[in-house]
């Protein structure tokens, strides 16, 4: 088979490779356009049985979408209400804490860098000495200032949520014509009814998979929150808050959290047990969580591969930046489904999820539901 052959592995990985870039050429440039509208859509399937349950109460549709999001939007605005004030507290020592950490962090380097200076000797010892490089003072570069960034993030912020809720509100009350307009794309007898079934189980899995994982985080921000608190650490409900919105990122979450409660451990006491006590604690708890809780209480069929859900969320990290890291999981949980209701899409819901029957096991043969068997080792 030559390279030439339509069908060559070779040329189809190509065409596969320039269509992967292609693709994430369009999320980052259509980043402004693509972002609300698949946030909205997220959004709207997640709050669609709120709204027909208002609507069962003979409710006008119209009615019923805005009073859900107008209870939503209350609900964050007086959780934002609760956690300002040691927030903005927070932000205002960050100058002076950041100040107070590296001369802790100095504190301890100094044996490290002992052993370093000495080795620094040894070696210009060895080499005879040599010319002193002339050290060369570089200004520091002008920019905008802490406060003037934080404000600009704030608008920004505040205009994406009001498109957001602009979206998700016509969406809501015009999700037939929506899904009519779908149907368009594909117009033969079965596509409304494909269209349909398909969004049912995108709604169904996704309210499965954020209710149960809105649940166990809630459940690890209030078990770190508490022993935080135990441990001496103030405002207790502002890091249990940061926790439980952290682990909604798969893994990377988790890190960066116990990163945050040891450097705020350092910052506030005077040696560093309480703050590597935290870190063990929250190691502890989020360990249980991943291996035991999650899955647990999460099916098989919502699980995701452990890599894929990695390079997804370094992938949607680099193209759509903070928004792209918390989406990644409902993302790849509604491709999986659409790639389940679609014939040529075995491929790709076995790429993302785990322990798919489609898999291949070692021996060749598809997993059909189990683990694969084990590989005869010739002799």
């Amino acid at each position: 088979m030559s390279p030439a052959d339509p069908r060559h592995p070779l040329r189809i990985g190509v065409e596969r490779f320039v269509l992967a870039a292609l693709l994430l050429a369009t999320l980052r440039i259509g980043r402004p356009v693509l972002l609300p509208l698949v946030s909205a859509g997220i959004a709207t399937l997640l709050l669609l049985p709120c709204v027909r349950l208002l609507e069962r109460l003979h409710l006008p549709r119209a009615l019923a979408s805005a009073t859900v999001l107008l209870a939503l939007v209350a609900g964050v605005a007086f959780g934002v209400s609760q956690l300002q004030g040691p927030a903005a507290e927070w932000m205002q020592r960050a100058p002076e804490d950041l100040g107070e950490l590296q001369v802790k962090l100095q504190e301890l380097r100094e044996p490290v860098e002992t052993v370093v200076e000495a080795a620094d000797q040894v070696e210009e010892m060895a080499e005879g000495g040599g010319e002193e490089a002339a050290e060369v003072e570089v200004a520091p570069e002008s920019g905008p200032s802490l406060s003037d960034r934080l404000l600009g993030m704030t608008w920004q912020t505040i205009t994406f949520f009001v498109l957001l809720i602009v979206l998700v509100f016509f969406m809501l009350v015009g999700r037939e014509r929506i899904v009519a307009k779908v149907v368009l794309l594909a117009p033969d007898s079965d596509a409304w009814g494909r269209v349909v079934s398909c969004a049912s189980s995108i709604r169904v899995q996704l309210s499965t998979f954020v209710v149960t994982m809105t649940l166990i985080n809630i459940g690890l921000g209030i078990g770190v929150g508490t022993a935080l608190h135990l441990l001496g650490y103030p405002n207790p409900i502002l890091w249990g808050t940061l926790v439980a919105v952290l682990n909604f990122v798969p893994y990377l979450g988790s890190a960066t959290g116990i990163l945050i409660v040891g450097v705020v451990g350092l910052l506030i006491f005077d040696t560093a047990s309480p703050a590597l006590g935290a870190m063990a604690i929250y190691l502890v708890l989020t360990s249980l969580e991943g291996t035991l809780i999650s899955p647990a209480l999460l099916s098989r069929r919502l699980s995701l591969d452990p890599v894929v859900t990695l390079v997804g969320i370094l992938v949607m990290g680099f193209v759509w930046g903070v928004p792209g890291v918390l989406l990644t999981v409902p993302i790849l949980v509604s491709v999986k489904v659409v790639a389940e209701h679609h014939e040529g899409g075995a491929m790709i819901a076995a790429l993302i999820g785990e322990d798919h029957p489609a898999v291949p096991s070692r021996d060749g043969r598809e997993v059909e539901g189990g683990p694969a068997p084990e590989a005869t080792v010739p002799s």
